[in-house]
């Protein structure tokens, strides 16, 4: 409906980019550097936002709430396909230690047998880079090498910051699995096969995480006041 972002019962943020004004947008219910509020969205559009692939959805119109006016967005992922380090640096804006961050990473699967051949790309030409029965070669390798750097640098990052978790999970598929438009009853099957393998194969350290958050919620938030749900409308 038409719930604003600001009455989240819990803290995140959606990465975006705003193609009129030409600047990557972070969408949040948390702090600014300064400690002021952020410019506030309704939920919706604001998830439309930053789901708005180009080649696949149309650009979003959302309305800034806090500033009164509309703003043209498409996915962030045409920059941060990969939000790890975002989401370590929203905690710290709101003053968590460092010993409080725990960060789960959750992939949504790769396919490193698909492999884009020289001779191919040579011939492809501006519309050959942009076609859907290629996969889009374009933005696969814009997102899969910025998914691989976020990842080698929050890695290496979190390492010299050693009170930070860092977990990162990802499933390897098949070649033609990994197309975002492949919606086909067989490719989900595939889907939900690569994440029961992530659950299989880390199952005791799931369970670790579970108890964390569960205990995190029966001790540290059982004082804490009933929500004020706002509606910006």
């Amino acid at each position: 409906g038409w719930t604003s972002m600001a009455s989240g019962l819990t803290r995140l943020v959606l990465p975006a980019y705003d193609i009129e004004r030409r600047r990557a947008v972070f969408m949040t219910n948390g702090l600014e550097e300064n400690g002021s509020r952020p410019d506030d969205y309704y939920f919706w559009q604001a998830v439309r936002a930053a789901t708005a692939t180009p080649a696949y959805f149309e650009p979003a119109r959302v309305e800034n709430l806090s500033r009164k006016r509309d703003e043209a967005m498409v996915d962030g992922g045409v920059y941060m396909h990969d939000p790890a380090i975002a989401a370590y640096l929203e905690a710290r804006k709101l003053g968590w230690n460092e010993d409080d961050i725990t960060i789960l990473s959750l992939g949504t699967g790769k396919a490193p047998e698909r492999a884009f051949a020289y001779e191919d790309a040579l011939g492809w030409g501006a519309l050959g880079w942009m076609q859907p029965s290629r996969g889009v070669p374009l933005l696969s390798i814009l997102a899969d090498g910025q998914a691989q750097t976020a990842a080698y640098q929050a890695r290496h990052l979190f390492t010299d910051l050693p009170n930070v978790t860092y977990l990162r999970f990802d499933a390897e598929l098949a070649a033609d699995a990994e197309d975002m438009d492949n919606a086909r009853p067989g490719n989900i099957i595939t889907l939900n096969g690569a994440a029961d393998r992530i659950i299989r194969d880390n199952t005791v350290l799931l369970d670790e995480i579970a108890e964390v958050l569960k205990v995190h919620v029966e001790s540290g938030e059982s004082d804490a006041p009933e929500p004020n749900l706002v509606h910006a409308a």
